[in-house]
């Protein structure tokens, strides 16, 4: 993981479409916009990042650890090992992004737009995903263990497999899964029977 080149500076406003050879420490970034950059092997090490755009962007085995990543958009992105670590990414949404065997470990996904994302057999624990949008997503053999998943979105959102125990889903329309073979706990089972028109009488 490459050091800093850039530490403690605020910047708003502005078109990057140089490659940064070195990782970025305290940065505070404001209505930017990345275009096509090379952020491969980069460390971003408690950045903020507000209503900022990555178009086209590499961050191949990158690292975003302890970022505030706040409404902001990942489009058309490379994404392959990236590792968001105790990162906040409330309102932020990926399209069209490619993010084979990319880390979360733990933080605050709430709200982000996660739409046709593959989280197939990734650990997921003690994440916030309140209000997310998981729409088309493959979750097959994930574990995903006291999330907060509420008020989440699904459809079409396959969890074969997967092992969802201690996580809320509350307020979350169930209907839009995709189950088989998934280990749920006593509480999930109630809401996924409720979202089916199903009574649970004990």
């Amino acid at each position: 993981m490459n050091e800093f080149q850039y530490k403690g500076k605020e910047i708003r406003q502005e078109f990057f479409s140089d490659c940064f050879d070195e990782g970025l420490a305290r940065m505070h970034f404001e209505d930017c916009r990345f275009s096509g950059i090379r952020f491969d092997d980069i460390l971003f090490d408690h950045c903020t990042f507000v209503r900022c755009t990555f178009s086209g962007c590499r961050l191949g085995a990158s690292e975003f650890r302890f970022c505030a990543i706040l409404n902001c958009i990942f489009r058309m992105c490379s994404m392959f090992s990236t590792v968001f670590d105790n990162c906040k990414l409330t309102g932020s949404a990926f399209f069209d992004v490619d993010a084979p065997y990319f880390e979360i470990n733990g933080g605050d996904w709430s709200f982000t737009d996660l739409r046709d994302l593959s989280f197939y057999k990734m650990e997921l624990h003690h994440i916030n995903f309140e209000g997310a949008d998981f729409t088309g997503c493959c979750m097959d053999h994930a574990t995903i263990s006291n999330c907060c998943m509420r008020h989440a979105r699904f459809g079409s959102t396959s969890m074969d497999s997967a092992d969802l125990h201690e996580s809320s889903l509350s307020g979350s329309n169930l209907s839009g899964l995709i189950l088989r073979k998934t280990k749920i706990d006593l509480q999930q089972a109630v809401l996924l029977a409720e979202s089916l028109g199903a009574d649970y009488e004990p």
